[in-house]
């Protein structure tokens, strides 16, 4: 089974060239370009990268805007918990489904599809939002398309990154798109804020919409970058080839249970940050703006630091290292008792959650086949659609007793996880996916 790599000098369209090596980027020195940005210079991940730029911005923006419109409309943390389950549910449901997709189908058509389906989401919200028509079950429908978009999108968006670059510039690439999420992270959050502040939640909407176009218009840019298999297996087969693979490579099972932290334990104290801001520390959606924009800060940061780091060879040890580095950080979050404490340990856990999914990805880019990839991504995304069964009590436990003893409990479980998970499979601290043979 074949794929294609787009190569520096292949001519997909005139307009991908150009927007990928534009003047700008060619008076970069040329020392900076090639140590620290060289997968910029194929113009297939260029496009790529640029899209998830914008998808990604669309949605930091959306978490914003949402959590504040749900908090305003009910007070109630337990309801941000709610909605978590239905953008989570898609994730466990479909995640296989979309990694079929991916190992199948045009990766970059499926990527497009998803995003013309919430990008109509979004405009639908802020319309309702605009004339004030809005209702909780508005959101319910909102958040299963959203789940609905990443867990057919994003194993498409994340397999396709080895098929534009060569081998050696994997790791590199894999930094690089990392930091879509956490420029996202740093500008989306403020950005939020400020629009709904100053012109209202119905803004925010609308501001998504102009993002995931852009997204949209840019995939397109990326032209066919893998030859589709021919098998002859029924879905259920190919499915089940993928879940096989993931339990008899040890390295990778260690890895994407590894994964259950964040996502069990982590995302659901980033999607209980609203009710913290507003009803512990008094804040406005400004705050929160705010915060999550150090939250982002940090993970550009993070971002940052992987590209540098790309040469690590211990990158399990890495994987490892940033999650302990989260579970630390969400401790000193429920301690703390004003704007300041909880920017610093925001901006500690934003630089760990960077640095954690560019080293995980770059082990999955490295040691798992093209022909496959997609669908060992979505056993990770189901990992992470999960998540309700550590945001349901999480939420409760805030609902109760309040965010800050929620907080403290994830922290502390994060730490345990992590440990436990290092004791039992010690040979990922030693992983080191660069001396690998590339997988066939």
């Amino acid at each position: 089974m074949k794929t294609s790599r787009v190569q520096p000098d292949s001519a997909i369209s005139a307009a991908a060239r150009t927007a990928a090596r534009p003047p700008s980027w060619q008076r970069i020195p040329a020392r900076i370009r090639d140590r620290y940005f060289p997968a910029l210079a194929y113009s297939g991940y260029a496009a790529l990268w640029r899209a998830n730029t914008g998808s990604m911005w669309a949605f930091s923006m959306q978490s914003v805007a949402q959590g504040w419109l749900v908090v305003s409309l009910t007070e109630s943390p337990m309801m941000l918990g709610i909605l978590g389950v239905f953008l989570s549910a898609p994730m466990v449901l479909l995640s296989p489904i979309g990694g079929l997709l991916a190992d199948r189908l045009d990766r970059a058509r499926v990527i497009q599809a998803a995003q013309l389906m919430v990008l109509v989401g979004a405009l639908t919200i802020g319309t309702l939002v605009a004339l004030n028509w809005i209702q909780i079950w508005h959101l319910i429908i909102f958040s299963i398309m959203n789940g609905t978009g990443f867990a057919t999108s994003v194993p498409s968006r994340h397999a396709m990154v080895a098929d534009l670059v060569p081998r050696k510039i994997v790791p590199n690439a894999v930094a690089l798109n990392n930091t879509t999420h956490s420029t996202a992270n740093f500008v989306g959050p403020a950005l939020a804020g400020f629009l709904v502040a100053a012109f209202g939640i119905a803004s925010a909407y609308f501001v998504q919409v102009g993002a995931y176009v852009w997204s949209i218009a840019n995939v397109n840019l990326i032209g066919r970058t893998r030859t589709p298999p021919r098998g002859t297996a029924s879905v259920l087969q190919t499915m089940r080839a993928g879940f096989g693979y993931v339990l008899r490579q040890k390295s990778i099972r260690s890895l994407l249970l590894l994964g259950l932290a964040p996502s069990l334990l982590g995302w659901p104290v980033l999607t209980l940050t609203p009710a913290f801001v507003k009803l512990d520390l008094k804040g406005g959606p400004e705050d929160l703006g705010l915060l999550l924009g150090i939250l982002g800060a940090g993970s550009l940061v993070g971002a940052m630091a992987s590209i540098l780091l790309t040469g690590v060879r211990a990158k399990g040890r890495m994987v490892i290292s940033a999650l302990l580095i989260q579970g630390a950080m969400i401790l000193i979050l429920a301690m703390s008792r004003s704007f300041i404490q909880a920017g610093l340990a925001l901006w500690f856990i934003g630089f760990g959650q960077a640095v954690y999914f560019a080293f995980n990805h770059s082990i999955i880019q490295l040691l798992v086949p093209s022909e496959i990839r997609g669908r060992v991504i979505s056993v990770w995304m189901i990992g992470w659609g999960l998540m309700p069964i550590g945001l349901l009590p999480i939420s409760a436990v805030a609902e109760r007793l309040g965010t800050p003893i929620a907080f403290a409990w994830a922290g502390s479980l994060t730490l345990l996880f992590v440990l436990s998970i290092t004791l039992l499979s010690r040979d990922l601290w030693t992983l080191q996916p660069d001396d690998a043979e590339e997988p066939s």
